[in-house]
């Protein structure tokens, strides 16, 4: 499922590139709206699937942490 939704992000992200190429309104308001859906998505998909494969390949959990960690700190710096 994770997988999918991952799928979903890419397939979303290059439908709202290919409406903003338009000098059509509606097309870039529609964009936009995705663009909140891919959003939600890009924070929440793309974390879950890296705790599933972390777990699957048997890595410690205190590794997870200094990388969950870790991540929260760089995003936060970058907005």
């Amino acid at each position: 499922e994770g997988k999918k939704a991952v799928m979903a992000y890419c397939a979303l992200e290059i439908f709202i590139n290919y409406l903003e190429q338009f000098p059509i309104l509606l097309f870039l308001v529609v964009s936009r709206m995705i663009g909140g859906i891919t959003t939600n998505l890009l924070y929440t998909v793309f974390e879950t699937w890296l705790v599933t494969e972390h777990r699957k390949r048997n890595y410690g959990e205190d590794k997870l942490g200094i990388i969950l960690h870790d991540s929260n700190i760089v995003s936060n710096l970058a907005a």
